[in-house]
């Protein structure tokens, strides 16, 4: 069994969005459906969830990592990825909008800078 087919198995079962599985696991929704699709459409490379991740989701299942790691069938895991970044201390909210600003191409991220910044500066008043 892929990682994918667990998850959507899980969900499945349980009756649960991919925005209720991604609140469940501390991850995004975006995460989640890459997680499903394999496939990072920005590289065209399949997903390689970091063990960070994967332990996420093992908790988010309510399984152990190990279980995790012994029902998916000869995963890849990214072990390399232990840095923390800005995105690690955010809330699902705020890394889906970072996934999806980074998907956007280069014109659309100026037009979704532009709106931003009309927003913050509406924040202040």
């Amino acid at each position: 069994m892929t990682l994918s087919e667990l998850i959507i198995e899980y969900r499945n079962e349980h009756g649960l969005s991919q925005r209720q599985m991604a609140s469940q696991c501390k991850l995004s929704t975006g995460y989640i459906s890459l997680i499903e699709k394999e496939t990072n459409p920005q590289t065209g490379k399949p997903m390689v969830p970091s063990l960070a991740v994967l332990n996420k989701l093992a908790k988010g299942m309510g399984i152990t990592l190990d279980k995790l790691l012994s029902v998916c069938d000869d995963m890849p895991v990214d072990i390399s990825a232990t840095e923390k970044t800005v995105l690690d201390e955010k809330d699902g909210l705020d890394i889906e909008i970072a996934e999806i600003i980074l998907s956007l191409s280069e014109s659309k991220k100026q037009e979704a800078l532009r709106y931003l910044r009309y927003l913050a500066a509406q924040e202040e008043n």
